[in-house]
């Protein structure tokens, strides 16, 4: 008992030290805490994102603000850090950061008295909001992105239980994630749906894109005749960054791994055990939709090696622009859009790089089966137009 209660406490400083080192980095975001005053409306849209790092939910609560601006909504944004998206965040639309609940509740009755009147809430994280929201007489949507093993890792169980109770609809991205999470947690109180959130990453010319893969092509410095295999996300163990490396230390020369995301602690740990090999690089943070669709135009293959990912966007994204995607079946939503043989591979057994390797391997040494699955691919993305996720995401308020 005496180790549970150490391991809350370290956990609950570790967040406060990071909470404290945002502010620290972001001091700018400070004129972000003074209250908004929105444009008065009648049914308004309130988004409200747990934080605003360049991560896959807070960039999902960026594009459905857009997205919801474009369709002539009245909308604000909540973030409940600071971070290197608030500034983007304020340019579509009025923003205001919170450091605490009490501030919460008083944004809430003032936004509710200026029309604002449904609230979308982006992540389990911020299930302990659903509830305030809920008594201020506010209609709420709330989005879970996190699969049971993540809601345990982040503490949030309680939080998850009030967006269960509470929410006026609750969304998930998946059916599978629909069926564990109330098959761990509880039934949905009101109504639940499942609805894909679609692909987000937007559209550039084609002289971006050259212009982009002309800088892309002097950093990766891909030799004649190889193919490439690509990874997309922070180098963390969740997302499977080692499983990438020993792969890319076991491939043959021809297929070269190329990894693009934040780097992050577990590089340096992975790193430290082996040199890098000679067929891996590693790209940093693309953050611009061009170097993003020089990336994907690039690439041969992309390698989901993820441990748990609940809906990965990249993998539409991928699709989108023909790549192929092999992943592991059972790490989340990847097994929803990923067909066997149609579109890309799943590999059975979580761990199994040996498969997964040799799923690569298969694909791209054979010309007319690697033609038939990046068109299929290109079909797939179709199907997952963000633009129509929006426009469900609204009916819910109407």
């Amino acid at each position: 008992m005496e180790f549970l209660k150490t391991n809350i406490v370290t956990y609950y400083f570790r967040k406060f030290i990071f909470k404290a080192k945002l502010i620290i980095e972001n001091p700018s975001d400070w004129k972000y805490t003074m209250d908004i005053e929105p444009i008065r409306t009648q049914k308004g849209i309130v988004i409200l994102s747990h934080e605003s790092n360049r991560l896959g939910a807070s960039l999902l609560a960026e594009n459905i603000a857009k997205e919801m601006k474009r369709q002539g909504k009245d909308i604000c944004i909540l973030s409940r850090q600071f971070g290197e998206l608030n500034d983007e965040y304020a340019q579509i639309a009025p923003l205001q950061v919170f450091l605490s609940k009490r501030k919460l509740n008083k944004i809430f009755l003032e936004l509710k008295r200026a029309g604002y009147n449904n609230l979308l809430a982006n992540t389990a994280v911020n299930g302990d909001c659903i509830r305030m929201a809920n008594e201020c007489g506010i209609k709420v949507v709330s989005l879970i992105h996190e699969m049971p093993d993540v809601i345990k890792q982040l503490k949030i169980e309680n939080q998850l239980k009030e967006i269960l109770d509470y929410s006026n609809y609750v969304v998930f991205p998946t059916n599978e994630m629909q069926e564990k999470i109330t098959s761990n947690y509880g039934k949905v109180s009101n109504q639940q749906m499942v609805k894909p959130q679609g692909i987000y990453l937007q559209d550039v010319s084609q002289q971006k894109i050259f212009n982009a893969s002309q800088i892309l092509e002097e950093r990766i410095r891909k030799r004649s005749g190889q193919r490439i295999v690509v990874g997309v996300g922070n180098t963390t163990s969740l997302k499977g960054f080692d499983y990438f490396l020993e792969m890319s230390r076991l491939a043959p020369a021809e297929i070269l791994f190329v990894w693009a995301g934040k780097k992050e602690s577990f590089y340096d740990t992975c790193i430290a055990k082996n040199k890098p090999p000679q067929n891996f690089v590693y790209l940093g943070k693309l953050t611009g939709a061009d170097e993003m669709a020089a990336l994907y135009t690039s690439a041969d293959v992309l390698a989901m090696t993820s441990r748990v990912d609940t809906f990965p966007s990249v993998v539409l994204e991928a699709m989108k622009f023909g790549v192929p995607v092999i992943g592991f079946a059972e790490s989340g939503g990847v097994s929803e859009v990923v067909e066997n043989g149609v579109n890309g591979a799943l590999i059975d057994t979580m761990g199994d790089t040996d498969a997964f390797l040799q799923a690569i391997i298969n694909i791209i040494r054979n010309p007319n089966r690697y033609r038939t699955l990046s068109e299929n691919a290109k079909k797939t993305a179709l199907n997952y137009s963000f633009e129509n996720y929006v426009s469900f995401l609204i009916g819910l308020f109407d």
